[in-house]
């Protein structure tokens, strides 16, 4: 049984950002798993059903998280992103703000996790950049129109972390996706990732914090809102430097002459499960090709040295507030937002096991393995 990553998969976990593990969960977890979508009722809620914090708890995947990344809360709960097969491009703006039929790579939509997303304009938006704005943000689950950290999105998120709005993001140290359907074929509904795009991510952030202090969307270089895209309320998932830097004139263009990163499609069948770093933008596509629904369960890991004192989920992509947006009490001195700073802007610094292969790779390509500290 594998308890380990080897040095040759570290390795490639430090260079693409993600690593694949085929066959890694036991048939039987797999099939009880299974089981469990299958017998669900209608609106019924999985988000902590043992049959999926199994696929963690009672599988290899463990011990060897454990010894890649350090010490973390087992798992009680998970988020589900089922995409029925047979979906088709569509009309409607998609959160980038343009037609769902137009956007490449069968939609896959690259961003990162902790950001605050709210109602996509189905119409071309009108007013000022300050009035759209408003608008949006005002269509979330708590918090109207006023640029806050009270200010709730449609995905429980909120639009910044921390009170003095310097944070909009959050994060987390691992993504575990455990693949329980066919998703060995392009527009199978899978995970899309930007192949060494943790690597740029982590490079903007410590230009942002240099800049003031501020981390994610509103920070600098990365405003929250495109109005140049057609619905002139198109979310910026990612900063323009990145897709910038993952574009060429290869790349697949919007009707509009925008150029697109390609994204690698993570190609799994059942049993098979990919760790990912927080860093790495990622997206789902469509699940047009493939033969079932796209199931994988997604975990969110977090280092426990982070906040040692704190039980995390495994569900939430924004661990330093409530699933719910709530505050959440820390001890005195226990500033939340800046320790997701600074692992931000190190983004191994909360994989233990990972140091030597990065201390080599990074001396290897010549580039320092100082801690940015801030």
């Amino acid at each position: 049984m594998k308890m380990q990553l080897t040095d040759d998969e570290k390795r490639d976990f430090y260079r693409d950002g993600f690593v694949v593990l085929k066959d890694v969960i036991p048939q039987d977890l797999v099939a009880r798993a299974q089981v469990r979508y299958k017998s669900a009722q209608s609106g019924e809620d999985l988000t902590h059903a043992d049959e999926f914090t199994d696929l963690i708890n009672r599988s290899p995947l463990a011990p060897i998280m454990r010894e890649a990344m350090g010490e973390f809360d087992p798992p009680s709960g998970t988020r589900h992103i089922v995409r029925v097969h047979g979906q088709k491009p569509a009309e409607h703006f998609a959160a980038l703000g343009y037609r769902d039929k137009d956007l490449p790579y069968y939609g896959a939509d690259l961003h990162m996790d902790g950001e605050a997303v709210f109602q996509t304009p189905q119409e071309p938006a009108e007013g000022t950049p300050e009035e759209i704005y408003e608008r949006y943000i005002a269509t979330g689950r708590k918090g109207g129109p006023e640029r806050s950290a009270e200010n709730i999105g449609i995905n429980f998120a909120p639009l910044f972390h921390d009170p003095a709005l310097t944070n909009s993001l959050g994060g987390f140290t691992a993504f575990l996706f455990v693949c329980l359907s066919d998703q060995s074929m392009h527009g199978g509904g899978q995970t899309n990732v930007l192949r060494g795009g943790h690597h740029a991510m982590e490079r903007f952030f410590r230009w942002q914090y240099r800049e003031n202090g501020c981390v994610g969307p509103e920070g600098p270089g990365w405003p929250r809102l495109n109005h140049d895209a057609p619905n002139r309320c198109g979310y910026m998932h990612l900063p323009d430097s990145i897709y910038e830097e993952f574009t060429d004139e290869n790349s697949a263009c919007t009707p509009d002459g925008r150029r697109w990163p390609e994204p690698t499609p993570v190609f799994m069948t059942p049993g098979d499960a990919t760790i990912a770093m927080y860093h790495i933008p990622h997206g789902g596509s469509r699940n047009e090709n493939g033969h079932s629904a796209r199931k994988s369960p997604i975990f969110a890991l977090v280092n426990k040295k982070r906040q040692p004192n704190k039980v995390m989920v495994g569900n939430s992509d924004h661990p330093d507030r409530a699933w719910d947006g709530s505050f959440l009490n820390f001890e005195e001195g226990n500033n939340p937002w800046e320790r997701s700073k600074f692992a931000l802007c190190n983004m191994y610094h909360e994989w233990d096991g990972m140091q030597a292969i990065v201390a080599e790779e990074r001396m290897r390509a010549g580039d320092s393995n100082e801690v940015f500290e801030l």
